[in-house]
């Protein structure tokens, strides 16, 4: 799975601490060279693919208009990327982070130069378990990335339970909660036969990003769509790096995106148009030879009808559109929850999902 973009190069807007040589960063020279210019950078993402609003303001932001409310505060617990504690992270009964089964917290790069939210490896299986505990799915090797793959034709992305986020506010403050909904963090893919939901969540290794002990997680695009993120370099009263959210005033995506009809019904409508072909043939076979037998022609007794006679297997009426094999799980421990690639073995193809079918009737 391949995600194209425009974009030409890479700005970084993180800390110093962790610039080549110790170089002075844009953001150090773009503060230096403007002294009333506050400290600060704000995101807005608008949600929907192609729609036209983005935009990255350097300073103070008026955000009134782009904010469905005020900003709520999370300070940065390593002044590297800008990382945020995660107080809990789950996804229904499953906490990967903190919450009630008493898991340790995390740390969370807020990041707008990746796409997906990225998990800890280590608890990255536990989260895909539960996912995939709410569709028919199986994992699917796209380019350089494996991607937990569902049939989610009948719900679409509400299928899927919301991911449940909270960041560290500080000492005595409650948590800033950045829940993602199951249409911010699922893109899903109609097509004529199915429509397949694809969770954009990945695994981070855990020598990726050596910033701060722990398990790290990403916040990436996901996120920053259904949330205007203000990076704020001085921080509130205590001077202290800082990052805010409100949720963006834009509504998000709807749950279920337009699907074609279901797949039985659309087997049915294939099968029913087949079989009055098929009875079309088959009068008028009978015709022409009732007509050649009533003229003396065509070999048959005058008014004789020919038998007709049509015989065809079950792989005739059913074919494969292809016969891509689907990846199953072969290895128990490996780090994504297992996968392997399916070499015909029956047993195998049964966790696949169902591949689309189109009636072909020989005659």
């Amino acid at each position: 799975m391949a995600f194209q973009s425009s974009a030409t190069g890479i700005l970084g807007l993180a800390f110093r601490a962790i610039s080549v040589q110790q170089l002075p960063t844009v953001l150090d020279d773009m503060f230096a060279q403007h002294p009333g210019m506050a400290h600060k950078f704000t995101f807005y993402l608008t949600r929907a693919a192609g729609e036209e609003g983005s935009r990255v303001v350097f300073g103070e932001a008026d955000t009134r208009a782009l904010a469905a409310g005020p900003l709520a505060y999370a300070p940065v617990v390593s002044p590297t990327y800008w990382t945020v504690g995660i107080s809990e992270f789950g996804v229904g009964g499953v906490s990967l982070c903190g919450g009630a089964n008493g898991t340790a917290p995390c740390s969370g790069l807020v990041d707008s130069g990746t796409s997906f939210i990225g998990v800890s490896e280590a608890r990255y299986p536990a989260l895909m378990a539960a996912l995939a505990a709410a569709a028919d799915c199986v994992y699917r090797d796209f380019a350089t990335h494996v991607y937990l793959v569902c049939d989610c034709s009948a719900d679409g992305a509400a299928a899927f339970p919301p991911l449940r986020i909270r960041l560290s506010a500080g000492p005595g403050r409650p948590p800033v909660v950045v829940d993602l909904a199951p249409q911010d963090y699922i893109q899903t893919y109609p097509s004529l036969f199915q429509t397949l939901c694809v969770p954009l969540v990945l695994p981070v290794p855990p020598d990726k990003f050596a910033v701060t002990a722990g398990d790290i997680f990403v916040l990436g695009m996901p996120l920053l769509r259904a949330y205007l993120t203000e990076f704020d370099a001085d921080g509130g009263p205590d001077g202290h790096p800082r990052v805010g959210f409100a949720p963006t005033a834009a509504p998000g995506l709807p749950a279920t995106m337009p699907r074609p009809l279901p797949r039985r019904a659309l087997f049915a409508l294939l099968v029913a148009t087949q079989v009055a072909m098929l009875a079309s043939v088959a009068l008028e076979y009978v015709r022409r030879h009732k007509k050649a037998g009533d003229t003396g022609t065509g070999g048959g007794a005058p008014g004789a009808t020919l038998p007709l006679s049509l015989t065809f297997s079950a792989d005739d009426v059913v074919a494969p559109l292809d016969d891509e094999p689907c990846l199953t799980t072969t290895d128990p421990d490996g780090p994504y929850g297992a996968y392997g690639a399916d070499s015909g073995d029956a047993a195998a193809s049964a966790s696949c999902l169902d591949t689309p079918i189109v009636p072909i009737l020989a005659l």
